[in-house]
């Protein structure tokens, strides 16, 4: 069986570099996992690509009907965020998946999949989270920054629940995604 490999950390830690960089190597026939949001389509998204977009009450009812395998429900915006069931199962039989998840999200799916699934938590200094959520185009004004930082805060509790912590500072992305892929070729 293939394998679920689960980043989590604070915005602005690097996951999403991080993830770009390690499913362009083939060697490790690595796919980005696809989670559902009840959150807009953001410009240059595809539905299936980035993300399944789904409204709030389809979301609601995609959990009721247990076709979500975790969800969470993001504190700075009020969107559902999650991991649909059936998608993963398909995209599981051909590759292995990497998923950028929350921390709560990320232990459940470890207890879901268990042996078949290595979590990895990603962090930075408050001052590079900052940073580099201010630099972003998405981030926008500094009240959602603001709780962002606070979301991660939160995030950073859950670090004892991870097989392996590590630290992204400024420069290091390199260094970070060969730690990586080492892990995923164990």
């Amino acid at each position: 069986m293939n394998h679920i490999f689960i980043l989590s950390g604070p915005g602005g830690c690097g996951k999403d570099s991080i993830i770009k960089a390690l499913v362009t190597d083939t060697s490790l026939n690595l796919v980005r996992g696809v989670s559902a949001t009840s959150r807009p389509k953001r410009v240059g998204e595809e539905e299936g690509v980035n993300r399944y977009f789904l409204t709030k009450d389809e979301f609601k009812k995609a959990i009721d009907d247990k076709n979500i395998l975790e969800y969470e429900i993001m504190e700075s915006n009020g969107e559902y965020y999650g991991t649909p069931k059936k998608e993963t199962a398909e995209l599981l039989t051909k590759h292995n998946i990497i998923f950028d998840k929350m921390a709560y999200g990320a232990t459940v799916l470890k207890e879901h999949f268990k042996e078949n699934a290595t979590t990895i938590f990603i962090d930075a200094t408050d001052a590079e989270l900052k940073r580099r959520l201010s630099d972003s185009s998405r981030a926008g004004e500094s009240e959602i920054i603001e709780k962002r930082l606070a979301q991660g805060q939160k995030e950073r509790e859950y670090k004892p629940h991870f097989e392996y912590c590590l630290q992204n500072h400024d420069g290091e992305l390199k260094k970070v995604v060969s730690q990586i892929k080492q892990i995923i070729l164990k």
